[in-house]
């Protein structure tokens, strides 16, 4: 099951029964019980993506975005992120999924910004330079 280009990235879905990973250029998801592959994504994209604890939204990145995506493809956000010294800005979904925090610019420097899935409710929740947010339980 590849798209013959360079997979890497592997994330299955919370329920176990899709596999995701990028090739550098899209985002794909694959059934591994009939080896069917779709792109879940355009071109352009190099991955990194994380999955709600749902499994219904997905967030990845995108040159000089991170975007919030349904698994039927429906954008419900974007929002513009730095350019970074490494490879993707981090994001991650709230542990019940109906949040995501993100880097942003923000006063000059990058901070955390969390909000609802379809990029309302924008609250800064970090006081100085961050990039990797993480929620704990």
């Amino acid at each position: 099951m590849s798209t013959g280009l360079s997979s890497r990235n592997p994330a299955w879905l919370p329920d176990g029964k899709w596999l995701t990973y990028d090739d550098t250029d899209r985002v794909w998801i694959a059934d591994p019980d009939s080896g069917s592959i779709r792109s879940l994504t355009e071109s352009d994209v190099p991955g990194f993506l994380r999955w709600s604890p749902t499994g219904t939204e997905v967030i990845y990145s995108v040159p000089g975005a991170i975007r919030v995506t349904r698994l039927d493809g429906t954008i419900l956000s974007t929002y513009q992120t730095p350019v970074l010294d490494f490879e993707s800005p981090f994001s991650s979904f709230s542990l019940d999924g109906m949040r995501v925090a993100v880097p942003r610019p923000y006063g000059g420097s990058i901070r955390i910004i969390i909000s609802n899935l379809d990029g309302s409710g924008e609250t800064v929740v970090s006081s100085s330079a961050a990039y990797q947010p993480w929620w704990r339980p």
